[in-house]
């Protein structure tokens, strides 16, 4: 008898603190450009929970708020402040140049923030990715609760996630079906 085994492709699913650090810059780009080429092939299965789209539509928005673009502005803001109380010659040799660089290097940080946007997109949104809903499946909630007052994991630390819970057993969740769905002839 021949054994015959479908081998499916590997299952990736990625946190929404994870989109948002790439979408932001602080984890190279290059990450990305290899998901996106990994989830078109097919090499990989990208897997979704319906709780990362919700927070990553909520929290997508706020990525102008990063540490580098934060200091950015700061800078710019310190320089306006001192701007009016400054002789002519200083304003045109100092501060005029260094606020021209500060206004391009803030449109430049939120030029590449909206493209790492529209890449994660387009990789979320791919017809390749399983998006899981977890529409009313009050199993996966009393999962959650149980967890909870149990203290155990992702709970076990001081700030607990009902969204992380959510996170972990629907997508554990779909890999129980995804094995008990292969077949072996």
């Amino acid at each position: 008898m021949k054994w015959k085994v479908n081998i499916l492709p590997k299952s990736v699913a990625i946190d929404t603190c994870v989109w948002l650090d790439l979408a932001n810059g602080s984890l190279d780009e290059k990450l990305l450009e290899l998901l996106q080429d990994l989830v078109e092939k097919g090499a990989i299965q990208l897997i979704l929970p319906e709780q990362v789209y919700f927070e990553w539509n909520k929290r997508k928005n706020n990525l102008s708020d990063s540490r580098e673009l934060q200091n950015f502005k700061a800078s710019l803001s310190a320089i306006n402040k001192i701007y009016n109380d400054t002789d002519q010659t200083t304003k045109e040799i100092y501060l005029e140049p260094v606020s021209q660089y500060l206004r391009e290097k803030i449109d430049e940080i939120k030029f590449d923030t909206d493209e790492r946007i529209d890449l994660i997109e387009q990789i979320i949104n791919h017809p390749k990715t399983l998006r899981i809903e977890i529409n009313d499946s009050l199993f996966i909630y009393k999962q959650a609760v149980e967890l909870s007052l149990k203290g155990q994991a992702p709970f076990h630390n001081k700030k607990a996630s009902m969204g992380d819970a959510l996170i972990f057993l629907s997508v554990l969740g779909t890999q129980r079906k995804q094995l008990t769905m292969r077949h072996y002839l």
